[in-house]
């Protein structure tokens, strides 16, 4: 085992946003990004179904007809449970939707009168911690609690040059509980957050030959995951394991893919951000040698960020961009300067008990720019525009999909 120093990022083909942000606290001109597209695909479960009591009125004419509204309501609830009865796998009722957004400004395709509409409807495991790799998306069968976490895995088509539908994966060796899913290099690494050590703590997938294989343990006590990151140039995947006995403190390991070993990062022993959303994991953004990540504090949305060449956090607050503290969120780096914030805002139930037929998706672009003097992050608006959903509920988790034309998207408007 030995110990690595994470070098700079050195390649002469693309801009680093940490040079670029660092030395150039200029806002970059919007002619300055491309105007490409970047096609999201996210998951919509349905909660489980709660019957919306009748209130009871005195005095009523229309006693009878109340009546028979009973009746109706009484007999959903019925037949639901029937359906429950049919199906004890423990799977959700998912809807599935994608949308294109430009680095450039809002697309003009999306309206109020015209809202997303999903492009297909299955029952999971899983509703949370999905990865994206090609064409597909794959859905691990993580749960939160042990008893309930099958090995599971199965993928779906987000293209029109797929089956329709959810396809069998071959199982995991064993079950992840509260899983990292990671993408590098082609393939797909899944590991637990925590969870019993008499189980491999994480596997690899090969899509090209439908087989998993176990990684070699880390180098030490993964008893307890922070967060982890896929790294490039060359590639890596960092994993972070809580110290025990302190608060703030993690060790800092690096897997080699090619090599298939563990590294351990110099300083290895390094000092977790005091507002780091611990728990359940959380996807991290990696732009180079920075990690970013959306957390809640007091009621308020902040961005923060890593250097793991510097060694040092920054922060920024969305307080100005209309972010909501109580909804799902998701973070996506574009390109350059630019990240992508979308939450899925449901419909609060009206008085009288109905659930409006749709709900929000609101994207929020904006420009970050590092300011290491002064342990903080610039952040400006550069647009927002607000899309609505053809279903009442938040969504669960959204992906970027990086190597999927906008034209080959299932659903797609444009």
């Amino acid at each position: 085992m030995g110990t690595m120093l994470l070098p700079p990022w050195q390649s002469p083909k693309s801009i680093s946003i940490d040079v670029l942000s660092t030395h150039n606290t200029c806002l970059c001109p919007s002619n300055f990004f491309s105007p490409r597209s970047y096609n999201f695909v996210f998951c919509v479960p349905e909660p489980v179904w709660v019957p919306v009591p009748v209130p009871v009125k005195y005095g009523n004419d229309d006693d009878e007809e109340e009546e028979e509204e009973e009746e109706e309501l009484d007999d959903e609830h019925e037949h639901h449970h029937e359906d429950e009865d049919e199906d004890k796998d423990d799977r959700k009722y998912t809807k599935w939707f994608t949308i294109s957004i430009h680095a450039d400004g809002p697309c003009e395709v999306y309206t109020e009168e015209e809202p997303l509409t999903s492009f297909l409807d299955a029952k999971l495991h899983v509703v949370k911690g999905f990865a994206a790799l090609g064409s597909h998306v794959y859905a691990f069968g993580g749960g939160l609690a042990i008893p309930f976490c099958p090995s599971d895995v199965c993928k779906l088509d987000v293209t029109g040059r797929g089956a329709y539908g959810c396809d069998s994966v071959p199982s995991m060796i064993t079950p992840k509980f509260l899983s990292h899913n990671l993408v590098l290099d082609g393939k797909i690494y899944v590991f637990s957050a925590r969870g019993p050590r008499d189980m491999p703590w994480g596997e690899v997938f090969d899509p090209d030959n439908g087989k998993w294989e176990a990684l070699p343990e880390p180098p030490c006590d993964s008893s307890y995951t922070i967060f982890s990151a896929a790294l490039e140039n060359p590639n890596r995947i960092l994993v972070t394991f809580h110290v025990s006995g302190t608060c703030n403190s993690a060790m800092f390991c690096a897997y080699n893919v090619q090599g298939r070993s563990w590294e351990m990062l110099a300083p290895a022993k390094r000092n977790i951000h005091r507002h780091y959303p611990t728990g359940v994991p959380h996807r991290t953004v990696t732009v180079h040698n920075t990690l970013y990540w959306i957390t809640l504090v007091n009621d308020e949305a902040l961005l923060i960020a890593y250097n793991l060449d510097l060694d040092t956090w920054l922060e920024g607050s969305l307080e100005d961009f209309g972010i909501f503290y109580d909804t799902p969120i998701c973070l996506f780096h574009l390109e350059k300067q630019r990240f992508c914030l979308l939450q899925s805002l449901s419909r609060r139930i009206t008085p009288d008990g109905n659930r409006p037929s749709d709900a929000d998706l609101y994207c929020v672009v904006v420009n970050v720019s590092h300011m290491p003097g002064e342990n903080r992050l610039g952040i400006s608006l550069a647009w927002k525009q607000m899309f609505k959903v053809d279903c009442p509920y938040p969504f669960s988790d959204c992906l970027l999909l990086p190597e999927i034309k906008q034209e080959e998207l299932r659903g797609a408007n444009y």
